[in-house]
């Protein structure tokens, strides 16, 4: 009896360990993600934050099917200069790729907030 409840336990803590082991990776890996995504565009993760929210809420907002997609979303920073936005802000391209080819966002981000310039 003793065995069969030790069994039992153990096998508990297994299925336990399995069901929250991929979440508890995952909130790291996005963390990670975050930083270098930062880096790599030459933000703040603060600022990182701000666009990668705006454009999931606009993609969430066009395609309303995404909210039960998982999908990514990579950047990339140009350097060029955009009528109506004020010189020396990132433009960024935001490429949701839950389609093949990818959805390619343009915005730029200045004064705090994010500009939608376009959508491919």
């Amino acid at each position: 009896m003793k065995r069969k409840i030790l069994w039992l336990l153990i096998g508990m803590v297994i299925i336990f360990l399995i069901s929250t082991g991929p979440a508890i990776i995952s909130c790291t890996t996005l963390e990670n993600t975050s930083k270098a995504g930062a880096a790599d565009l030459g933000l703040t993760p603060d600022e990182f934050e701000i666009i990668d929210t705006t454009i999931r809420d606009f993609l969430y907002e066009t395609y309303p099917f995404l909210h039960d997609t998982e999908f990514g979303i990579s950047y990339k920073r140009v350097d060029r200069e955009v009528p109506g936005v004020p010189p020396g802000s990132p433009i960024i391209y935001a490429y949701a790729d839950y389609r093949t080819p990818p959805v390619i966002i343009e915005a730029a981000f200045y004064e705090g907030n994010l500009e939608i310039l376009s959508i491919e």
